[in-house]
């Protein structure tokens, strides 16, 4: 099975040409060093009798699940968002009051204020957020990856 460096070689199991850097082959051949050569065999699922019926995918249940984090990642940055408004707000207008002690100072850098510190809570909840979402993600990609299951043993 040896091969000169560049060129394929062949498997001894189904035929195939592999390069020489091949691990394995298609058809789950591992290749080794002559008497090494294992094929790979993935553990067998269980059949759907045997698996409890609370375990399997409830698609209603995900897709509810995956909006709820949606929401609630959205809600994050709202409130934060708010939190860094509010806190600019008295910030900038205490300091606007420390400066010059006019009304017009003080609304200026109460407004100043706010727009940065909403600014600053707005990226700060987008932070955040990107874990629910992360989450979301992850569970609907999970549901597509069993339906799709579904669909192949279904048509097979």
């Amino acid at each position: 099975m040896a091969t000169a460096e560049g060129e394929n070689m062949e498997c001894p199991v189904c035929g195939r040409p592999n390069p020489d850097t091949a691990l394995m082959c298609e058809c789950g051949l591992r290749f080794g060093s002559g008497d090494e050569d294992q094929r790979f065999t993935p553990e067998p699922a269980l059949p759907r009798s045997e698996v409890a019926p609370d375990v399997l995918f409830d698609r209603a249940e995900i897709v509810d699940c995956a909006e709820r984090l949606y929401r609630r990642a959205n809600a994050i940055i709202f409130s934060l968002t708010a939190v860094g408004v509010l806190l600019g707000l008295v910030g900038g207008g205490t300091l606007g009051h420390v400066v010059d002690e006019r009304m017009g100072s003080i609304l200026l850098f109460g407004a100043i204020g706010a727009a940065v510190g909403g600014s600053v809570g707005r990226e700060e909840g987008k932070n955040r957020a990107v874990m629910l979402r992360l989450e979301a993600q992850n569970a609907l990609c999970n549901l597509q990856t069993a339906i799709n299951t579904q669909l192949d043993e279904d048509g097979q």
